[in-house]
């Protein structure tokens, strides 16, 4: 039974991400277009236009550092599963578990030793600690946006977009990485976050529905982002315990030793 669990959450999980994939690389191509010459888009966005989106990534980078440091309500917001993003680790341990609460909203048992950093002696989840960097860079660059300081010459703004969606690329499938350490975790959210943001500010240069196009599948990406670190969570703990159901015999010792 945990076998089909675990081989039904890594299909689910390569579908969220070829499907952020394909967000990133729709929204990057929005980003070459304006470059081409025989493409004309020369209207050039007007001061509200700039506002408007540069008030809308600052509102979104914020409710992604809130999301960060209170994931039981914020998630839910990104999420595009309709079960709670949290499920995995709010629901009681899996059978046969040793762990004997949460760290970081993540269970303490050394299966998730990879997802949690310690800070000023707590310890704290990773990626949300590189999902509040990366809020904290977004929130800056909306205000840059909402002043006008971004250029408006569309050579300058693909060359944006694509840097943007590159590093949302790699940020995504840094995510996807199960063998990741903390360190990179922290970062492959902090890259995603940052990336997603200024893909969306190359294309604000371009006008308000290239900008409105970039954020709103900025927002599926961070909630695709979301689901896949949900899922991964109930890889872990399903191929843990069946491990745990094929070792009847170790004992509480012998399941510490194994999920660590």
């Amino acid at each position: 039974m945990e076998a089909t669990v675990a081989g039904a959450t890594a299909s689910a999980l390569r579908i969220r991400l070829a499907l952020a994939i394909v967000l990133i690389a729709l929204s990057a191509s929005l980003a070459i277009l304006p470059a081409i010459r025989a493409v004309r888009v020369d209207a050039v966005p007007s001061v509200t236009e700039f506002a408007v989106l540069g008030v809308a990534i600052t509102l979104v980078s914020l409710l992604g550092i809130v999301a960060a440091l209170r994931p039981s309500g914020c998630n839910r917001l990104l999420s595009l599963s309709s079960e709670n993003p949290r499920a995995s680790s709010t629901a009681p341990a899996p059978r046969g578990c040793t762990a004997q609460g949460l760290v970081g909203h993540h269970l303490d048992c050394g299966a998730f030793s990879g997802h949690t950093a310690r800070i000023a002696g707590r310890i704290a989840c990773a990626g949300c600690m590189g999902m509040v960097a990366g809020g904290t860079a977004g929130v800056l660059l909306g205000l840059a946006v909402a002043s006008g300081l971004v250029p408006t010459d569309r050579t300058y703004d693909a060359a944006m977009g694509l840097l943007g969606a590159s590093l949302a690329m790699a940020g995504i499938l840094g995510v996807y990485r199960r063998n990741a350490t903390s360190g990179a975790r922290a970062l492959a959210s902090f890259v995603l976050v940052t990336g997603s943001v200024t893909f969306v500010a190359g294309l604000a240069g371009r006008g308000l529905f290239f900008g409105a196009f970039g954020l709103a599948a900025a927002l599926a990406v961070l909630g695709l982002r979301v689901d896949m670190s949900r899922l991964q969570h109930a890889s872990v703990c399903a191929e843990c315990t069946e491990r745990l159901a094929a070792t009847p015999a170790a004992g509480a010792g012998g399941a510490g030793a194994t999920a660590r």
